[in-house]
């Protein structure tokens, strides 16, 4: 049977991204438990909530033959206030059709589109070139996502985030873009 592990990103004492009123990890939270309501008969996905990133990183590398594809749900932030949109974080060409599945459907809530992006870039700081890497990407042995699909510092994308009706329809987009990568892992698994 295909399995999946999503998380929502960061913890309760390490919230990530904090923009007025707006947590990443309560949003994150409650995106994740209202995602999982609409899998409660459907075991092929597994939620987990608050873990600590090298734990979590343990926990999926000790069962790495369990787990087809784990995600974890953050929400961006930026110094330039205008930086928004969504965009999807893997780390090597086996993950990047599921990357675009995610990309394709949170898309559709009409966010600008950053791309999918791969979990090593670098930043030019004080002319040199620093190279950096996403943790969770790099050293997850399943294949791994990262999904960003609004910046909290925007305030077009902080006013949406902010509704419920946003965030309902979010978590169907996320629920087509789950079953749609299910359905393709187990078409592989054949």
């Amino acid at each position: 049977m295909v399995k999946i592990f999503f998380s929502s990103g960061h913890m309760a004492n390490q919230p990530g991204a904090i923009v007025g009123d707006l947590n990443e990890y309560e949003i994150a939270y409650d995106i994740t438990q209202k995602l999982e309501d609409h899998f409660k008969e459907d075991k092929r996905i597994e939620f987990r909530y608050g873990w600590p990133l090298a734990q979590k990183i343990d926990h999926i590398n000790d069962q790495s033959d369990y787990y087809d594809l784990v995600i974890e749900l953050h929400f961006n932030a930026a110094y330039r206030e205008g930086a928004c949109g969504t965009e999807v974080w893997y780390w090597s060409k086996k993950e990047e059709i599921f990357a675009r599945i995610f990309q394709r459907n949170i898309l559709e809530l009409g966010g600008k589109d950053r791309g999918i992006k791969t979990g090593a870039y670098w930043r030019l700081i004080k002319g040199k070139k620093i190279w950096y890497t996403l943790a969770f990407l790099r050293r997850t042995i399943p294949m791994a996502l990262i999904l960003e699909p609004l910046f909290l510092t925007n305030l077009e994308d902080a006013a949406a985030i902010r509704r419920k009706s946003f965030r309902m329809i979010l978590v169907s987009k996320l629920y087509h873009a789950l079953i749609e990568s299910c359905n393709l892992l187990e078409r592989e698994a054949q």
